[in-house]
């Protein structure tokens, strides 16, 4: 019995176990003791109920005497007790029960033959029963330190993952912060397109109205002040023809002094013109001329604006569609380092669990070793 744990050599001490309470001999039962006759006190013996109260109180009072357990009863009740913890059939366990207490009453010497054989047998199973407890604490042993190691490896699982957490967070904040600027980046393009593409615009509808505006002063050079300088016969269609002209012209901000002068010396025939008729039509033609020439000079500069206005918006189209593309693949990584974020606290949520079923089985195995 040595290698029994400590709680069961304590109990064995104590003598307290249901098996050990079998083997224990029991005393006789006493007989019942008569009920005694129950008279009435007599009303003059009042007096009397004091002292009697009394020694009641001073029996209430009086200690109990310790319960003496036989030497002999605590060493068959510790037996007994190691047979309860063997592995053996019932029918041999209640056989030695019954037979043991008398059996161990005798010396060695003295023993019958069949009284050796029942305490060698007893002796046998209590060997047997160390044998097992002993397998038993080993395996409770074994158990401890693989729940411990496996323990070990859910707190070290656990703790790599709370690791992965972490960078994968860190990860997907610098893809956010990534994704952000191309997002600003690829909303300046836009707007820069807009501008450059408003710009252009401006650069076109310029060209447009210089256009016009050179086609304007050539249509009255050449389909109305060409006619009238060459001269008209019919003086009704020189004047309707002159009188559209000066029209045009007020519309081209030609000088007012020679608006006045046009229309009495164009409806003149050549030959009928005198020198002031002459030099009106010379400045006119002068005019005319001039504004050709700053027309075509516009329009070559508003040409050159307008295609380099353009290529302006070639570029931030461009530069658009790389801040379009970046902002989608920053947007993909992000996507992707959020979903590895998502799968490491999965798997940080599972090594949690497995660390405290693996603590728990410890604590278990620990438990199962104390009571084995």
């Amino acid at each position: 019995l040595k290698r029994l744990p400590p709680r069961r050599r304590e109990r064995l001490r104590r003598g307290d176990s249901p098996s050990q309470r079998t083997l224990a001999p029991s005393a006789p039962a006493a007989p019942p003791a008569a009920m005694p006759l129950v008279m009435k006190r007599p009303a003059s013996k009042a007096a009397d109920a004091k002292p009697a109260k009394a020694a009641k109180a001073e029996k209430a009072q009086a200690p109990k005497k310790a319960k003496v357990v036989d030497p002999f009863t605590r060493k068959v009740q510790a037996i007994a007790l190691g047979l309860a913890e063997a592995d053996v059939p019932v029918d041999v366990m209640t056989m030695l029960e019954k037979m043991l207490p008398a059996s161990m009453a005798e010396f060695k010497a003295d023993r019958h033959r069949f009284q050796g054989a029942i305490v060698k047998a007893a002796e046998g199973v209590l060997v047997g029963a160390e044998g097992l407890l002993a397998r038993q604490a080993d395996a409770a042993q074994d158990a401890i330190r693989a729940a411990e190691a496996k323990a070990d490896a859910g707190v070290k699982a656990l703790g790599d993952a709370a690791a992965t957490v972490e960078d994968e967070k860190a990860a997907a904040s610098r893809c956010k912060l990534a994704l952000a600027q191309v997002a600003l980046a690829y909303v300046g393009c836009k707007d820069a397109v807009r501008r450059k593409e408003a710009a252009a615009e401006t650069q076109a509808a310029a060209l447009r109205g210089g256009t016009e505006k050179k086609a304007a002063v050539v249509r009255v050079q050449t389909e109305q002040f060409k006619v009238l300088a060459e001269g008209v016969e019919d003086e009704a269609a020189a004047k309707a023809l002159a009188a559209a002209m000066v029209a045009e012209l007020k519309k081209l901000a030609v000088d007012s002094s020679i608006l006045a002068a046009v229309p009495n010396a164009s409806i003149k025939v050549p030959s009928a013109r005198g020198p002031f008729d002459t030099m009106v039509l010379t400045q006119l033609d002068t005019e005319l001329a001039r504004r050709v020439a700053e027309a075509d000079a516009a329009l070559r500069g508003g040409e050159t604006r307008c295609a380099a206005a353009t290529a302006e918006v070639d570029v931030a189209k461009r530069a658009f569609e790389e801040a379009r593309d970046a902002q989608m693949e920053s947007a993909a990584t992000y996507k992707e380092a959020a979903a590895k974020l998502a799968e490491a606290e999965e798997l940080h949520k599972a090594a949690v669990g497995t660390a405290r079923a693996d603590q728990a089985a410890t604590s278990r195995a620990q438990r199962a070793c104390g009571e084995a």
